[in-house]
């Protein structure tokens, strides 16, 4: 049985229009620091930049309200751990704080 390359995905639902995923995607994610931790956690982004029904659909099945909302998964049964969802920004270090559980050491 293979095992697959990553345990952990970091889900990033997150949208052109959406100024704080701009941010976020500009200075968060860049960090050399962030880019080591998404060695050991896929970042998986949910592009709901169409707002279309499929999309609203989506999110409905990822109970988000909107973008930006990120959460940890396992990537084998794709459950959501607890208290690792945010809604809204979120700073580099609050990222990493909710990372360092899911990253191998």
């Amino acid at each position: 049985m293979l095992t697959p390359r990553f345990r952990h995905a970091l889900i990033d639902v997150r949208a052109d229009w959406c100024a704080p995923c701009l941010r976020m995607e500009r200075e968060v994610f860049p960090h050399p620091a962030v880019r080591r931790m998404l060695e050991d956690v896929a970042l998986i982004k949910v592009d709901v930049t169409a707002m279309d029904n499929e999309n609203r659909e989506l999110l409905g099945h990822l109970r988000a309200d909107g973008p930006p909302t990120l959460f940890v998964v396992d990537t084998a049964s794709g459950a959501e751990y607890a208290r690792t969802r945010s809604v809204g920004s979120l700073k580099r270090r609050e990222l990493m704080r909710r990372l360092r559980p899911f990253v191998d050491s």
